[in-house]
């Protein structure tokens, strides 16, 4: 039971590494950022835009990867419910696997698996130097992960995605291997159950079985995004500084 007024819901699946190989193909690889990508999508026909436009259910909405361990890695979805939302949860959690099937379904554009390493790699060549420090703490957890020529680049950079990885990953994202996690001070009721060391409040219960209709897909309410014109590929000068640029000017 949160202190704050806040509602939200967590959806996850475990998904575990079959083997040293495979663990070490996806953390080069990286290919839930396609899903992770098509989920978290904002504009029309978007999960995000049918439940929050045209349903007024949910305030924000995003995918990523929760935890990653030796042996696995948690997915999930996690979205902010309005209180309408928390209501209709159900109503929620059926349109994501709506949307899931639609991506199995429909099958993924290879526009897709192209858009995020673009962007990854867009964003590695231009980011901000960090503190040093920080720097040193990240490198220094990389070299248990990665290659050595790949300390610093290794988890900014997507390479080699496939769509037999990205399918394996869709295949284990289904409704009888979900985990659920709902939070809302409306549900302090059910709370009956105290976390041992910070006697937080919370219940367990069993899952709502819940059976994707597909009728938002069907609908064309829930669509497969398009390319994104926005993705820049030149980045060469227009024209030549042609002015001198004096050194900066202490502040006073």
């Amino acid at each position: 039971v949160p202190v704050i007024d806040e509602r939200s819901v967590e959806i996850e699946w475990v998904i575990p590494y079959t083997s040293k190989a495979d663990r070490e193909d996806r953390l080069y690889a990286k290919p839930q950022v396609v899903i992770a990508s098509l989920i978290g999508h904002e504009g029309k026909g978007s999960l995000l835009s049918y439940l929050k436009n045209e349903k007024g259910l949910v305030t924000a909405l995003g995918a990523a990867v929760f935890e990653d361990v030796a042996d696995y890695i948690t997915f999930g979805v996690s979205i902010e419910l309005t209180s309408e939302g928390l209501k209709r949860k159900d109503e929620v959690l059926t349109a994501v696997f709506d949307y899931l099937d639609l991506i199995r379904d429909d099958k993924i554009p290879e526009y897709f698996y192209t858009e995020p390493v673009k962007m990854a790699e867009t964003f590695f060549r231009f980011r901000e130097t960090g503190g040093p420090a920080g720097f040193v703490e990240s490198a220094a957890g990389n070299m248990h992960h990665y290659s050595p020529d790949k300390y610093v680049s290794g988890p900014s950079l997507y390479k080699g995605i496939t769509k037999g990885q990205v399918k394996n990953l869709l295949d284990q994202m289904t409704p009888e291997a979900v985990l659920i996690s709902t939070v809302a001070r409306d549900l302090a009721p059910l709370a009956t159950s105290e976390e041992r060391w910070y006697k937080a409040r919370y219940g367990v219960q069993p899952a709502t079985k819940i059976v994707p209709k597909g009728e938002t897909a069907r609908n064309g309410q829930l669509l497969i995004p398009p390319p994104n014109p926005f993705i820049p590929t030149d980045f060469s000068l227009k024209s030549q500084v042609a002015e001198q640029i004096s050194d900066p000017i202490a502040p006073p």
